[in-house]
């Protein structure tokens, strides 16, 4: 008896997961349909205090978006981060012999894969536009970052990282969307210097990691958390977080990642132009759930957590010159609009 009552359980199971799938396939007039639903979505008035005091922090401390717009070229200083990033020792960052900057995180220093790459890509630009006279710098940091990829090919964090929504510590070996892409960048520059098929294998490495799903320990995570229909859409999650937060700079930052290893022939060639064409239409439907009202918010918590946005003035600028630089890639009049819209919303 206790058998039976297990199957019949069973059977019950599977056809409360049927009608659920014919409720989401079928339409009002019962037709067959895939239709996506992007909820509607209208910035809470109740935020306008949040919004106001976080354009006059942006204004007290003299963020400006202008210095980084640009027309994206994979062979090109990026986002100007040669001009307008420096580096120099603190507290916060050491510096290893070979002027590789490590992070402190808990009292101890770590090679961090977003800061490599960063400090890669900001020496690369520094070479392309003559302040450097060779390469040097820039390969010394691509040396380290090919040495921090597991043979997953991924970029993992070696420290405990607190995220904000998150109530435990990720553990070390954690992933983010937004390594993966950073990385891609770096590589798609070291072989379009070297023709070495050392960067070409590291770069193919880390394109495959990253379209991993969460489900499966990895960074590419469904839009669910924002419709139940939206299960064919995905996001390059720069955290991993449930219910998804879905950060929109590590987004991007990662799409241009994608984008650069598009423009580099290999095996993954067509599979990056692929995602990055199917990644800039998913970016295209959610640009309006970060708009607060007047300034952008960081991530969309505000939806899928129910909390009050998270605004952080130096976001606001990234937001606008890495849409810049994605409008200068796509032609997506979309993006320049936004662009324009968000960058009216601070002083300029």
């Amino acid at each position: 008896m206790h058998t039976r009552g297990k199957s019949h359980h069973g059977h019950r199971g599977w056809g409360i997961a049927l009608l659920l799938l014919l409720f989401v396939l079928t339409s009002c007039d019962g037709t067959s349909s895939l239709e996506e639903h992007w909820p509607a979505y209208t910035p809470n008035p109740a935020w306008k205090g949040m919004v106001e005091a976080a354009v006059e922090q942006y204004t007290t401390l003299g963020i400006t978006y202008k210095p980084n717009l640009q027309n994206y070229t994979t062979n090109g200083d990026w986002l100007n981060y040669g001009v307008t990033q420096s580096w120099s020792e603190s507290e916060s960052v050491h510096f290893d012999a070979d002027g590789v900057p490590l992070v402190n995180y808990g009292g101890k220093y770590y090679y961090q894969p977003v800061t490599v790459s960063i400090y890669a890509l900001s020496m690369y630009g520094r070479y392309v536009d003559g302040r450097e006279q060779n390469t040097d710098a820039f390969f010394k940091a691509v040396h380290r970052l090919v040495l921090l990829q597991d043979d997953s090919g991924a970029f993992r964090y070696p420290f405990a990282w607190q995220y904000y929504l998150d109530s435990q510590p990720y553990p070390p070996g954690w992933v983010s969307g937004m390594a993966q892409g950073l990385a891609l960048s770096v590589m798609a520059r070291a072989y379009e210097l070297t023709g070495d098929q050392t960067y070409l294998k590291v770069g193919d490495q880390a394109m495959r990691f990253l379209l991993v799903p969460v489900s499966a320990g990895g960074v590419t995570d469904e839009m669910t958390d924002l419709n139940l229909t939206l299960f064919r859409r995905h996001i390059f999650e720069e955290y991993v977080a449930h219910p998804s937060s879905f950060t929109l700079n590590g987004f991007m930052f990662t799409l241009l990642g994608v984008y650069d290893w598009s423009q580099v022939p290999g095996q993954m060639e067509a599979v990056a132009t692929s995602e990055f064409d199917d990644e800039v239409d998913t970016l295209r439907h959610i640009l309006p759930y970060y708009d607060a009202g007047g300034f952008t918010a960081y991530d969309m918590s505000h939806i899928t957590y129910g909390r009050t946005p998270h605004l952080v003035a130096g976001y606001h600028a990234i937001h606008i010159y890495l849409l810049h630089a994605l409008a200068s890639i796509t032609g997506d009049k979309e993006f320049t609009s936004y662009e324009k819209q968000w960058a009216s919303y601070v002083p300029q």
